[in-house]
């Protein structure tokens, strides 16, 4: 599905190599280093959402932190993605097994989604902008969030169930197996829909910040946009949204796709030339932190070896 996908779009996508000169020789480079900072502090504020989830008291904040961001730089490196594993691996010491860490980052998703779902609705009632790739968009973060919401409300009871279904079967290795695995994460789905259930306006508030960091991490397309302040905010959920399919490194296709698609709508062919920028110094930005992050832990074990 990655390399249809890819394939499509590099079909589909011209890049105008003199257009792309002329952005770059007309960068700001302030509101560039603006928008790394606040697309860095949004990632730091998605570790607030973790601590807030997090059954697990017995851990540390600043390896928490480190590893928010040095996953979120797998995630930018490895293709269609595969970076989602590093998170399920190596967030389970700080979380206290796979299945809470599964968990989470399925609590993580459903906020995502309504979150973009909510700002995506409200921008399109309010918007004097006539995109119609938008109803499409709109389309289908809401069946992302119907499926997203379906597997958080039953995945419950579709564990009870084969939970009990194979606990009445003979004993064997398998079946034991079976069984522990669904208890373990059983036990885990109610701890975090307790604490979701309890601190689940936290979780929103923190959510609808993230959402805005990383919306005003776009303005420095503010003038590529003519100051659109709708445009901006639709370009930034597509971008969003283009992360849940199977891209290459640095979000290559899904990020392309996005400004390629907001652009058509209102006659701006040359805004895919953009998404250049965003790959490089935002995206890029994220990569460089997590790999300074790798580097330190690198040579902080060394050293202690």
């Amino acid at each position: 599905l990655g390399i249809i996908c890819l394939t499509y779009i590099s079909y589909l996508i011209d890049f105008d190599k003199n257009k792309i000169k002329s952005i770059f020789l007309n960068l700001n480079y302030l509101l560039i280093i603006i928008s790394v900072l606040i697309y860095l502090l949004s990632h730091s504020v998605r570790v607030l959402r973790l601590i807030i989830l997090n059954p697990n008291s017995n851990y540390s904040m600043i390896g928490l932190w480190k590893e928010q961001y040095k996953a979120n730089g797998i995630n930018l490196l490895l293709p269609f993605k595969l970076g989602e594993s590093y998170r399920l691996i190596y967030f389970k010491s700080f979380f206290g097994s796979y299945y809470n860490s599964f968990t989470i980052l399925l609590c993580e998703r459903l906020m995502d989604l309504l979150t973009i779902f909510l700002i995506l609705t409200l921008c399109i009632i309010f918007s004097t902008a006539n995109i119609p790739n938008l109803n499409y968009i709109l389309f289908g973060s809401f069946i992302l969030l119907i499926i997203v919401i379906l597997i958080y409300f039953s995945i419950e009871e579709i564990t009870t169930l084969v939970h009990k279904i194979f606990i009445q079967k003979k004993t064997n290795s398998i079946n034991v197996f079976i069984v522990n695995l669904t208890s373990d994460l059983l036990r885990s789905i109610k701890t975090i829909k307790s604490i979701l259930k309890q601190k689940y306006s936290s979780c929103f508030v923190l959510s609808l910040l993230i959402w805005g960091l990383e919306i005003a991490a776009f303005f420095i397309f503010y003038d590529a946009l003519n100051g659109q302040l709708d445009l901006i905010i639709f370009l930034a959920l597509a971008v969003s949204l283009s992360s849940l399919l199977p891209n290459g490194p640095m979000g290559y296709g899904g990020i392309q796709l996005a400004f390629y698609s907001v652009g058509a709508a209102v006659n701006n062919f040359d805004l895919v030339n953009y998404s250049i920028i965003y790959s490089l110094f935002i995206f890029g930005s994220g990569l460089f932190f997590a790999g300074m992050l790798f580097l330190y832990d690198f040579f902080r074990i060394n050293k202690n070896d």
